[in-house]
């Protein structure tokens, strides 16, 4: 029988969680994997779920019901009896002679099992959530009683693994974790094929690219304010934006609202420089397949991004939410086809120094091996 391990998740369809499964393909291709998805699980058992929603109206007030989908997702699996819940569940499928190890996507549970590593991969920690500039206590963080669970956690993993070197930061500073037992490894963005490499003529269309969904946290309505004093400089300059919908009478701005993921290569093919002037975010992907293109990155000194920019080589970091740190920023790129392209060459270097599937499935089989081979 082929040695198999347990990928175990709570997110169902999302590009991540699929791209994690194709990292783990690559990084072990003699061991199967099987994923165990936690919310199948859970809907068996229609009592969990029913129990948990009078433990989040105790715990959190009927708030959670009203605040948000975002919100209501962190506060469900937010409590201690669904944490309970969901590591009961695990242990109830994984045993130590069925799997060599568990990898768990993120950490809002606890997939550990006694006798098989278990290896959590994040891109956060509740307490690293203080970072951000609009940090609210009562929104970002959970229960007195659940933080104290998220520590344990990291203590009963084999290994944290992180999507960015702050989380590292994070870990040992709010968590006192054993270093030996952190290591970031970063996160290879979903790619299907080699991007185009020889578009240098899209330096010269002084077009600046947004891709987010959620417009507000993304920084939407700043950028719109750079993108004004931009046009008072260079009246040529275009902005295009897509994954949402925005109503502007700007001018020079292209809306494209949501597209297929297979249709985004055209709009980096065709962009001078990327921007995202994000409010909040974490490991801030988007970054790294902007870098794949070969595109100048403009971004602020929030989550990962500090450690995607180095500005003066790839791109720019500006403060969040300052209109006009941002403008200039722009401006020192758009219209500057030599910078751009210069800038474009340094992020490609730096994304395949880092971020490739290569390179990030490696470092997890590093990592791993000698957990699985040591029995620990």
């Amino acid at each position: 029988m082929k040695k198999k391990y347990a990928f175990i998740k709570i997110r169902t369809n999302h590009t991540v969680v699929h791209q994690i499964t194709n990292i783990l393909r690559h990084a072990f291709p003699e061991y199967e994997g099987e994923i165990i998805d936690i919310k199948p699980l859970l809907k068996k058992k229609p009592h969990v779920i029913i129990f948990n929603i009078l433990h989040i109206i105790k715990i959190y007030g009927f708030s959670s019901f009203t605040g948000g989908k975002n919100l209501l997702y962190l506060r469900f699996f937010g409590t201690p009896y669904m944490f309970r819940q969901i590591k009961r569940l695990v242990n109830e499928r994984v045993t130590s002679n069925s799997y060599l190890f568990t990898f768990q996507d993120n950490s809002l549970f606890d997939a550990s099992t006694q006798g098989v590593p278990n290896f959590v991969y994040t891109d956060h920690t509740l307490q690293e959530n203080r970072c951000y500039p609009d940090f609210d206590e009562s929104k970002d963080l959970l229960c007195n009683e659940w933080m104290a669970l998220e520590k344990t956690i990291y203590h009963n993993a084999a290994m944290v693994l992180t999507r960015y070197e702050k989380i590292v930061t994070s870990l040992l500073n709010d968590y006192s974790c054993n270093r030996s037992k952190v290591r970031c490894i970063y996160y290879a963005p979903y790619n299907d094929a080699e991007p185009g490499t020889h578009n240098n003529s899209k330096y010269s269309s002084k077009n600046i690219l947004f891709i987010g969904i959620d417009w507000d946290r993304k920084g939407g309505p700043v950028l719109i304010e750079a993108f004004r004093k931009v046009l008072s400089r260079q009246p040529s300059a275009r902005l295009t934006i897509v994954g949402c919908n925005v109503d502007t009478e700007v001018a020079n701005i292209n809306v494209a609202g949501k597209v297929p993921k297979k249709e985004l290569a055209k709009y980096y093919e065709n962009a001078s420089l990327f921007c995202l002037p994000t409010l909040k975010e974490h490991a801030g992907i988007v970054f790294t397949e902007a870098m794949r293109y070969r595109l100048p990155v403009v971004g602020t000194r929030i989550g990962a991004i500090p450690e995607y920019i180095e500005p003066g080589e790839n791109g720019y970091l500006v403060d969040a939410g300052n209109v006009d740190q941002l403008a200039d920023a722009l401006c020192n790129l758009v219209g500057d086809e030599q910078k751009c392209a210069t800038f474009g060459k340094n992020s490609y270097e730096r994304y395949r120094e880092n971020f490739t599937l290569e390179v990030v499935s490696g470092k997890i089989r590093e990592h791993i091996t000698p957990c699985i081979e040591s029995g620990s």
